[in-house]
């Protein structure tokens, strides 16, 4: 009777464990391919990892019975349970030190003084997209590091390099060109997770010694972007200088 105690509920644990893991991914992936809508798919996430917290205690209680026990072959799925539950823990841990340590904005530019402006509206439905000045102080907390490109190259050869850097990236451009009186980069950018969709626009300028590079990233949901914005922009300007 013991024995067959032991062995369903290591294997409980293991099963558990691993759909509590399994939870996180999928809640993220089915937002992204429209099975459902991202506030869903966030549910999802939160109870993979309350099952997840409560599983670990469960299960280390659990492994420590068997151990004393002498049953070396219950404890061994029942670790493994922990175990992904302990990496669902740690993932969702990840993301919430995020929330804080990034400032809580989901629109970073290069410029906070003359910030690009998108064109593009219908990609937003029309949607004007001003910048908030009062993002521009928590921005420089944040992101001190993030300020205009200067180029040596000239405004034309700027736009060329651009275009080519947001499609390595996997932007999807939808404009460039020219735009008054500076050249403009366009994009859609889609994440991986729960495929959240976020504007781009890269502008140049004549300068002096070449061009001025000005970046913009906003996204079309939430308060915060958790980063994804300002990691966007690093992302963009490293490769642009390649």
């Amino acid at each position: 009777m013991a024995f067959d105690r032991y062995s369903s509920l290591s294997k409980a644990v293991l099963v558990v464990g691993l759909v509590g893991l399994a939870m996180l991914p999928v809640g993220a992936l089915g937002a992204k391919f429209g099975l459902w809508h991202f506030g869903r798919g966030f549910q999802l996430l939160y109870t993979g990892t309350y099952v997840s917290a409560a599983l670990a205690v469960l299960g280390i209680a659990l492994i420590a019975f068997a151990l004393r026990a002498g049953r070396k072959d219950a404890a061994l799925p029942a670790g493994i349970g922990v175990g992904a539950a302990i990496v669902a823990l740690a993932v969702a841990g990840g993301q919430y030190r995020l929330t804080t340590t990034v400032p809580p904005i989901n629109d970073i530019t290069t410029d906070i003084g003359d910030p690009p402006a998108f064109a593009a509206m219908e990609l937003r439905g029309g949607e004007p997209l001003e910048y908030d000045p009062a993002k521009s102080e928590r921005q420089q907390r944040g992101y001190p590091h993030i300020e205009t490109e200067r180029s040596a190259l000239a405004p034309a050869e700027a736009l060329e390099r651009a275009v080519a850097a947001a499609r390595q990236l996997g932007w999807d451009v939808v404009a460039s060109g020219a735009q008054g009186q500076d050249l403009t980069v366009e994009a859609v950018a889609t994440t991986f997770w729960f495929g959240f969709i976020d504007d781009v626009v890269v502008r140049i300028r004549a300068d002096d010694t070449g061009s001025l590079v000005d970046v913009r990233s906003a996204s079309r949901v939430g308060r915060s972007d958790l980063g994804a914005n300002a990691n966007r922009i690093d992302a963009f300007l490293e490769r642009f200088r390649e």
